[in-house]
């Protein structure tokens, strides 16, 4: 248990380790590890525990070779500043990531947020990734670990489950922006989703089924918004195919990208019409029509889900 305190770490190997249960109530943090990511007995993460991961406050600057905060089994995060640069996954859970509350930068990484369980229940959460930005997956009885040469496990026939239903999130990722190996259920919250890779990774990205009940969710992408999977909206959808590029607008809803240029764009809110709205992107406007229901996927989708489930999954221990 860590109460408070400031704190200057630098390690080769884990910064702040525990054999069973970390818990942070509030503190100031800077730490660096500089161990390799390809070593299978070295671990080099900035804050680690086997079992349980409770961080209630606190300002943490975490610089990691390995993932900035890693459980082997939960994490669990009310509160905290988090400045985070990492080779690998910015929070790691073997089992159930959940984030209640904070303010979370993570300026690079390989993955943002990872777990078999993802729950995002509030928090401003920003993520920049160069490959999936939160993905849901983990091994099941049948599933077999294989060890990639970038130090990074890789599960097939995995599962996961994917639910946020509060906060606001953006993620900017050159890989799928929400990767499921599962189910997505998005439920509330505002979730700002930019792809820019041409390639066959997607915005949004599910084996399982999407469904959207409530909040809003903006998606765009160069290659598909969404995969070609079961997906359902109860909330009012457009999901389209344009060139364009600068601020998309919509009814009372407007977003300026990161990316330069997009080609594909999903748009559903509670706070949205059914029926015919302008769909302003940059100096284009178009007449778009809301609807719910099923979600139609569109574009040359041929390489949907290639890999989805020999990527993710739980990382080095």
């Amino acid at each position: 248990n860590i109460t408070g305190g400031t704190f200057t770490i630098n390690s080769g190997n884990d910064g702040i380790q525990a054999v069973t249960n970390l818990n942070i109530k509030a503190g100031t943090y800077n730490i660096k590890t500089t161990g390799s990511i390809n070593s299978d007995s070295d671990s080099a993460k900035g804050l680690k525990a086997n079992t349980l991961i409770t961080i209630d406050g606190g300002t943490y600057i975490i610089n990691s070779t390995d993932d900035a905060v890693h459980s082997n089994e939960n994490i669990i995060v009310n509160n905290g500043e988090f400045t985070i640069n990492t080779k690998d996954d910015g929070f790691h859970a073997d089992n159930t990531l959940t984030i209640n509350n904070g303010t979370i930068n993570i300026e690079s990484c390989y993955e943002g947020f990872e777990g078999s369980k993802v729950y995002i229940k509030g928090g401003n959460n920003n993520i920049s990734a160069s490959d999936d930005g939160i993905n849901a997956a983990s091994s099941d009885s049948s599933a077999t670990s294989n060890h990639s040469m970038n130090g990074r496990d890789n599960f097939k026939n995995s599962t996961g489950t994917l639910e946020i239903s509060g906060g606001i999130t953006k993620v900017i990722s050159a890989g799928d922006g929400l990767d499921s190996n599962g189910t997505i259920t998005i439920s509330g919250g505002t979730t700002y989703v930019e792809s820019s890779n041409n390639g066959p990774e997607e915005a949004i990205d599910h084996v399982g089924a999407l469904n959207i009940t409530g909040g809003t969710l903006i998606a765009i992408s160069n290659n598909l918004a969404m995969d070609d999977g079961v997906k359902t909206s109860s909330v009012p959808y457009v999901n389209t195919s344009l060139n364009s590029s600068g601020k998309i607008s919509i009814g009372n809803i407007s977003y300026t990208p990161t990316i330069s240029s997009y080609k594909y764009i999903f748009i559903a809110s509670s706070s949205l019409s059914t029926g015919s709205n302008t769909l302003t992107c940059g100096s284009s406007s178009t007449s778009v029509t809301l609807a719910t229901g099923t979600v139609n996927s569109i574009g040359n989708n041929q390489m949907s889900g290639f890999n989805d489930q020999n990527r993710g999954g739980p990382g080095r221990r």
